[in-house]
């Protein structure tokens, strides 16, 4: 049980920093007044339907007593970089294996195992997969990870 969690922590420290740290594209890189709307987000749950564009949607919730939902939507069919598919796997490894499917939309719900917190910085708008371009993914990144974390 606990080597999924322990393999999503290597995988972060091994893959998401180096990716975070060089953009795919050297002439615009990421600089740090491009992060000053991010806001920390902890992950809730991942939403995805079992049809033909399969857009994956990760809900996240704000930190603080507000608890706005912010909403990271990644489409694995199309155009992606590393660092997009990096921040996928990370997510993907944080989510339990009990699935919620909810007929009347065809949702299928996944919630973040109990003991993991994912805490990730997005832009505070989120993300809709259909017109983001490359470099708004760039400019997510992993916080923290804690792995047997209290809720």
């Amino acid at each position: 049980m606990w080597s999924y969690s322990l393999f999503a922590a290597v995988l972060a420290l091994v893959a998401l920093w180096p990716t975070a740290a060089a953009p795919q594209d050297p002439a615009t890189p990421v600089r740090p007044e491009d992060l000053k709307d991010n806001v920390k987000v902890r992950l809730v749950a991942r939403e995805h339907r079992d049809d033909r564009g399969q857009t994956v949607v990760y809900k996240l919730e704000t930190l603080g007593e507000d608890r706005k939902v912010v909403w990271f939507e990644f489409r694995p069919g199309g155009a992606s970089t590393p660092h997009t598919r990096t921040l996928s796997a990370v997510m993907n490894g944080c989510l339990g294996p009990d699935k919620e499917v909810d007929n009347k939309e065809g949702l299928i719900r996944i919630k973040v195992k109990d003991g993991v917190e994912a805490i990730f910085s997005l832009p505070k708008d989120g993300i809709r997969a259909y017109g983001a371009r490359d470099e708004v993914y760039e400019r997510c990144y992993l916080v923290s990870l804690k792995i047997g974390a209290k809720k």
